[in-house]
């Protein structure tokens, strides 16, 4: 008879595996990033003329897309990540739960990017 397949032991490698795609794409946001500021060297404006019709510029964003809810005060920075922890700790329990591999890598790419 052949092997039976324990799923509790799948389960686990599915997550494990999740969890490193979401800390290797973290991992690759992060680095692309410095790698874009040092390739550049911003200027103070924070300015690339890339053709005279076109500019790259140099924008913090200090809240969620697109500047919204905006974390000037305190209060509203730690708003903004208490909603973080919740929602990554959903995405993770979900993870935890995914049971194929497409669900698994979807869910990664969600929780590292």
């Amino acid at each position: 008879m052949g092997e039976m397949k324990d799923p509790m032991r799948a389960g686990r490698r599915l997550f494990h595996r999740g969890l490193l795609i979401a800390a290797l794409i973290v991992a690759a946001d992060q680095i692309s990033k410095f790698w874009v500021l040092d390739l550049f060297r911003l200027d103070a404006r924070g300015v690339v003329e890339v053709l005279p019709f076109f500019n790259l510029v140099l924008v913090w964003n200090r809240g969620v897309s697109f500047g919204l809810l905006a974390a000037d005060h305190e209060l509203g920075r730690w708003l903004l990540i208490l909603l973080t922890v919740v929602i990554a700790g959903l995405v993770i329990y979900w993870l935890r739960r995914a049971t194929g591999a497409f669900m698994m890598t979807a869910l990664a790419m969600v929780l590292g990017g």
